[in-house]
């Protein structure tokens, strides 16, 4: 699963639409949208900032499984 993807997916795991999000970072809601649809990318700080809001790590955001299966013994 890609970063959009699992920005989608923890979002709706918590509840929250896109507007609510975008308030707690204080940007635009089609700033999320773009995220989830894969038109951009967060920068690392927001990066940082969603893995709290979520509660998840930045590892599980940014790590692609596909790529973890082939590089596993």
């Amino acid at each position: 699963m890609n970063l959009p993807n699992k920005l989608k997916l923890c979002r709706n795991k918590k509840h929250l639409t896109q507007q609510q999000v975008a308030k707690i970072l204080c940007i635009s809601r089609k700033t999320i949208s773009g995220w989830e649809n894969s038109r951009s990318l967060p920068d690392i700080d927001t990066l940082v900032k969603i893995s709290d809001i979520y509660e998840v790590s930045l590892d599980y955001l940014l790590r692609d499984e596909k790529m973890l299966d082939r590089y596993s013994i």
